[in-house]
Parts: C-alpha cells; structure tokens; sequence
C-alpha cells in the first residue's frame, strides 16, 4: 500500500496554474504587487509542478470571496 501523498506534493493542474495567475494579475491590479513582482511570481508560476511550489506565490495575498477579502 502507498503512503498517503502530502498536500503540497500533489502535482498541480493547468487549471490550478490559471487560477493563481488570475489572483496574481488580480493583485497587481489592485496594487498589492508591483509589475515586477507579477513578472517574478509568473516565472515561478509557470514552472511549478505542485501546490507546495504555488501556495509561496500568493500566500501574502488576501484571500478573496465575492469580492472582499477575509481577514485571517
């Protein structure tokens, strides 16, 4: 029997990339990071292969539900 994968070893989808990418430009719009941040955070983005390489990549973001970010 396998050992049970952690989360951030999971192989990450294209359609798990394309949601960050939309928080990101999201972010850059709202002038949370600056266009090089984005330009940096989309290099990175791009070259993951797990969620463990994405979360880093928005874990200083607010986190939004319909249009308003939760506190933590």
């Amino acid at each position: 029997m396998a050992a049970p994968q952690e989360p951030d070893d999971i192989r990450a989808s294209d359609q798990d990339r394309h949601r960050v990418a939309e928080q990101l430009h999201a972010a850059a719009a709202d002038g949370r990071i600056t266009l090089d941040e984005l330009g940096e955070r989309l290099g990175t983005l791009y070259s993951a292969r797990t969620y463990g390489e994405l979360a880093p990549l928005t874990r200083d973001l607010p986190v939004e539900v319909v249009g308003r970010p939760v506190p933590e």
